[in-house]
């Protein structure tokens, strides 16, 4: 797919926005631990995927640089390649923490709503 895969680190950053404003929400109830909002309110199934997928990113990252730093012989596009798979691990763990946090402020306003989540 070429750079198009860049798009990636976009779509990361525009979700970073929308979750920088989901923490503001879920920060607004005073004495309690962040986490424990932010966690509390997911499905144990999207909290055991964030946790599988930011331990996936730091083995990808180990790999990574492992294979980065014996990069002698390659050609450009194995190169970029490798780049890539360096930093999927990264962008797949900020995608499900993001929406983690997502989903978390949205059962928070429904919850502030008296909807329930």
């Amino acid at each position: 797919m070429g750079y198009s895969v860049f798009l990636l680190q976009f779509g990361a950053t525009v979700a970073a926005f929308g979750a920088a404003a989901a923490v503001i929400i879920l920060l607004g109830r005073e004495g309690e631990n962040f986490w424990k909002m932010a966690l509390g309110a997911c499905p144990k199934w999207m909290k055991w995927v964030t946790y599988f997928l930011v331990g996936y990113a730091v083995f990808n990252l180990i790999v990574f640089l492992n294979r980065f730093g014996n990069r002698a012989g390659l050609e450009p596009a194995q190169i970029m390649a490798l780049v890539f798979r360096g930093v999927s691990g990264e962008w797949m763990a900020f995608y499900a923490g993001s929406f983690l946090v997502f989903f978390s402020a949205k059962c928070q306003m429904h919850r502030n709503a008296g909807l329930g989540c």
